[in-house]
């Protein structure tokens, strides 16, 4: 991760997301500009945006959280996706994770169904 640890304010809201680290650093992001976004050992790693823009994120002490922020990025991406794609989404469908297999691959994916269909994106 870049940089020294330090405290930490995120807020998700429908179009983006917001960080402020101390009183000197606030950036935000649209969900579709998160690039990766996972969890390993408790701590929640998001890369936003690419080029001299990019922001990588180790944030933790997050405890029951951090599964909250995970699906928030993730469910606020796939959904800026989709509208990016011209797929109309009527509300709040719930978008769920999907274990898959079919011969030698397998993972787990988002799903969503919607009015025209449904959108099936693996999670790497």
């Amino acid at each position: 991760m870049d940089g020294d640890a330090a405290a930490a304010a995120l807020t998700l809201g429908v179009e983006t997301f917001s960080v402020a680290i101390g009183e000197t650093t606030r950036w935000w992001a649209a969900h579709r500009d998160v690039a990766r976004v996972g969890a390993e050992g408790g701590v929640a790693l998001v890369d936003a945006a690419t080029g001299p823009e990019a922001r990588h994120l180790g944030i933790e002490r997050l405890g029951p959280a951090l599964g909250t922020l995970i699906r928030g990025l993730r469910d606020g991406r796939l959904r800026q996706w989709l509208a990016d794609g011209l797929v109309d989404l009527a509300g709040d469908e719930e978008i769920e994770l999907v274990e898959y297999a079919g011969g030698s691959i397998g993972g787990v994916a988002s799903i969503l169904y919607h009015g025209r269909g449904v959108a099936v994106v693996p999670i790497p």
